[in-house]
C-alpha cells in the first residue's frame, strides 16, 4: 500500500477522465467557466479527502482502541470473517453498521483486522473535526463531510468522483446510513444522500464490483446510555469539543462490556445504481431498506434485551421470579423463529434471569428495592428501551400473530385465516413505520408461522366463531401487551396530531414534532409503563416514515390516509388492552372466559 496524502488523493480524484466531463457537465448547468469549476472541485476535494499512511493509520487506530475500548470483548464467527475476505477479494466493500456508540468504527475495526484488511475508510460528520485530532485523523483514513449535502451541487459532485476513486482503489469504506446514532435503539430510516452519491459513483466507475455489507453491532451494556437517555429526556446535545472528547475518554476507560459484530448478507451495488427507469434515488431506497431488514436479520439476541422486554412492559416494578415467569414466553417464541443465534438459554433458569438483571443494574438501566422484604426490580425506563430495542423487533411476529387471532376471532372459522393473515399484513407495517423495516417479508413469514399455532379456522362449512381463548391456549402465553404497548402507543400520538390537518396544504414535520411532544407532556415525565410514548427521536423517525410513505403531503386524499392510519393504530389499542386482561385474568389464577 502507498504512502498517500490529502492532497495527493484530492490530485489522483480529478485526474480521472470523469472529472473533466462533470467539470463540464457543471459549467453548462451553471453558466460559469470550466477552469473556475475545476479549481471550486479541488477545493473541495483538499478538504474532504483523506489521506493513507499505512504506518501512522495503523498506530492511530491501535491508540483509539487502547484508550477508547481497552476493555471491551469484541466478538466475531470465523465463517463470516471469511465471507468478507472473499467479498473484499472480488471487489471493493462498503460496511454499512447498526449505530449506537461514537466506538463503533474501532468496534468494527477491530473485527476487519481479524479478517486481514486495512482499517476501513471511515467517513464521519464535521461535527467531530475536533482541535488537534482532526490532521491526524484525516492521515489515518477518515474522511469528514458535511452534515447536510443538499444545495451545492459542486459539492455533491466531488463527493462522487472522490467515491469512484475509492471504489476504484479497493480499500474497504464504512458509514452509518442511519446518519447518527440512535437514541431509541431501534433501526432509524436510513438517510439516502450518501448511498445515492454512492450508486451515482458506481455508474460512472470503471466496471469494479461493489458490496455492501450489512454490519449487526450489538453492545451490552449499550455504550453512553445515560447520556443518550438524557438527550431523548430533552436535555440539549453536548456540542463534540476537544474537552468533551476527554470526558468521552475517561468515561470510556471506565466502562467494559461485550460487542457482537455480525456481517448480514452482502448486497451488489450494480442492480441498485441500475435500477427500473435509471432511478439512482429509487435504488437509494431499496439500498437502504434492505440493509435496514439485512442488519435486523443478523441482530443476535441477548439476555438483556429479552429481560429488558419484560422489564419495559406495563408493570412499574416486579419481584425476580415473576421477571422469570415473564421472560419463559419470549424464548419460547425466540425458539420458534430463525433468529441469527440462539436464544440465551441461561434465562431459563432463575438464577440466569438474576444474573442478567445485575447487569442491567450495573448498566443504570434498573434498581433494586429490598425495602419490603422481597428482591424488586424497578427499571430506569429510558436506558431498560436502550438494551431493550437491540433485539425487540425479533418479538413482533409473534406480537401482531395475537393481535390478528384476536380480530380473526370474530370470522366464521372459514374466513378466519384469510382474515388473520391480511391483519398480519396490516399490523406489521404498522409496527415498523419509523425503523426503515416497511413489511419485512422475513418477519411477515415468521409471524404467519405463529399464527398457525394458534389454530385458526375450520373447515368450509363450519359457521360458528372459534374462541380466541380456547385456541390460544395451547400456543403459549400472551407476550403483545409487553412488547408492542409503548411502540403503538407512541404512533397514535404522532398520527393523532397529523389528523388534525386538513385541506390541500402539507404538513410540516416540526409543527406535528412540536404538537407531539406538548400533548405527551415533555417535561421529563414519564409514565413507566410506555417508555417510548414520550421520545421525541421516534416521533421525529415516526414522521420522517410518514413522509416518504406520502402521508404528509399536500392533497385531498392524504388527510383520509392520515386519519385511516391512526383509527388503525386505536384499534391496535383497543386490542392490546383485551389481550393485557387475559394475561391479568391468567396470572390472577382466573379462568379465561
Amino acid at each position: 500500500m502507498t504512502r498517500q496524502t490529502p492532497r495527493a488523493v484530492a490530485a489522483a480524484v480529478l485526474a480521472q477522465p470523469s472529472a473533466s466531463a462533470e467539470a463540464a457537465r457543471l459549467a453548462r448547468l451553471t453558466g460559469r467557466s470550466t477552469t473556475a469549476l475545476h479549481h471550486e472541485l479541488r477545493s473541495c476535494l483538499r478538504k474532504m479527502a483523506a489521506g493513507r499512511r499505512p504506518r501512522w493509520t495503523e498506530l492511530f487506530g491501535r491508540i483509539l482502541r487502547w484508550v477508547v475500548i481497552g476493555r471491551w470483548q469484541v466478538h466475531s464467527t470465523e465463517p463470516e470473517r471469511q465471507a468478507v475476505r472473499r467479498l473484499a477479494a472480488s471487489g471493493t466493500v462498503v460496511f454499512l453498521p447498526s449505530h449506537r456508540s461514537h466506538a463503533d468504527p474501532l468496534f468494527l475495526a477491530q473485527v476487519v483486522r481479524q479478517c486481514g484488511l486495512p482499517r476501513p475508510t471511515w467517513f464521519a460528520g464535521d461535527n467531530l473535526r475536533l482541535p488537534l485530532l482532526t490532521a491526524p485523523a484525516r492521515r489515518a483514513a477518515v474522511v469528514f463531510l458535511r452534515r447536510t449535502l443538499s444545495g451545492d451541487e459542486v459539492y455533491r459532485t466531488a463527493l462522487r468522483l472522490y467515491l469512484a476513486y475509492l471504489f476504484e482503489q479497493g480499500h474497504p469504506l464504512e458509514w452509518y446510513q442511519e446518519g447518527g446514532r440512535t437514541r431509541t435503539g431501534l433501526p432509524q430510516p436510513p438517510r439516502h444522500g450518501l448511498l445515492t452519491h454512492a450508486l451515482e459513483a458506481v455508474r460512472m466507475g470503471t466496471g469494479r464490483q461493489v458490496w455492501f455489507v450489512p454490519v449487526a453491532l450489538t453492545q451490552t451494556p449499550v455504550p453512553d446510555a445515560a447520556r443518550l437517555a438524557d438527550e431523548e429526556d430533552g436535555r440539549p446535545k453536548k456540542t463534540e469539543s476537544l474537552r468533551w472528547f476527554l470526558h468521552y475518554v475517561r468515561q470510556q476507560r471506565r466502562a467494559a462490556g461485550r460487542v457482537d459484530v455480525r456481517f448480514g448478507t452482502p448486497l451488489e451495488a450494480g442492480p441498485y445504481a441500475w435500477a427500473p427507469q435509471g432511478d439512482v434515488t429509487r435504488g437509494a431506497r431499496l439500498l437502504g431498506r434492505d440493509v435496514t431488514r439485512a442488519v435486523c436479520r443478523a441482530t443476535p439476541v441477548t439476555a438483556e434485551a429479552v429481560t429488558a422486554v419484560v422489564l419495559t412492559g406495563r408493570f412499574p416494578s416486579m419481584t425476580v421470579p415473576t421477571v422469570h415467569r415473564r421472560v419463559q414466553p419470549l424464548l419460547d417464541a425466540l425458539e420458534r423463529s430463525a433468529t441469527a443465534a440462539p436464544p440465551p438459554s441461561e434465562l431459563r433458569t432463575e438464577a440466569g434471569v438474576r444474573t442478567a438483571l445485575e447487569r442491567l443494574a450495573a448498566a443504570g438501566a434498573v434498581t433494586f428495592d429490598g425495602s419490603d422484604g422481597k428482591l424488586v426490580v424497578r427499571p430506569v425506563s429510558r436506558i431498560a428501551t436502550l438494551h431493550r430495542n437491540q433485539g425487540v423487533h425479533w418479538f413482533w411476529p409473534r406480537a401482531v400473530a395475537e393481535i390478528a387471532a384476536l380480530r380473526a376471532s370474530h370470522t366464521p372459522p372459514h374466513g378466519a385465516w384469510e382474515r388473520g393473515v391480511r391483519e398480519l399484513r396490516l399490523l406489521l407495517d404498522l409496527v415498523t413505520c419509523g425503523t426503515g423495516l416497511q413489511c419485512d417479508p422475513f418477519l411477515l413469514a415468521t409471524a404467519v408461522v405463529e399464527l398457525k399455532r394458534m389454530a385458526i379456522g375450520g373447515g368450509p362449512d363450519d359457521e360458528r366463531l372459534w374462541t380466541f381463548d380456547k385456541q390460544l391456549s395451547g400456543s403459549g402465553p400472551l407476550v403483545a401487551p409487553d412488547v408492542l404497548h409503548g411502540l403503538i402507543s407512541a404512533q397514535a400520538v404522532v398520527f393523532r396530531q397529523l389528523r388534525l390537518h386538513s385541506g390541500g396544504l402539507p404538513v410540516d414535520r416540526m409543527t406535528v414534532l412540536t404538537a407531539a411532544l406538548s400533548e405527551t407532556g415533555r417535561s421529563g415525565r414519564l409514565h413507566s409503563a410506555a417508555p417510548d410514548a414520550a421520545s421525541p427521536h421516534l416521533y421525529s423517525a415516526i414522521l420522517l416514515d410518514a413522509q416518504r410513505r406520502g402521508l404528509l403531503d399536500a392533497g385531498r386524499v392524504q388527510p383520509g390516509l392520515r386519519r385511516d392510519r391512526a383509527t388503525q393504530l386505536y384499534a391496535a389499542l383497543d386490542d392490546l388492552r383485551t389481550l393485557a386482561g387475559l394475561v391479568d385474568r391468567a396470572g390472577n389464577g382466573e379462568a379465561r372466559p
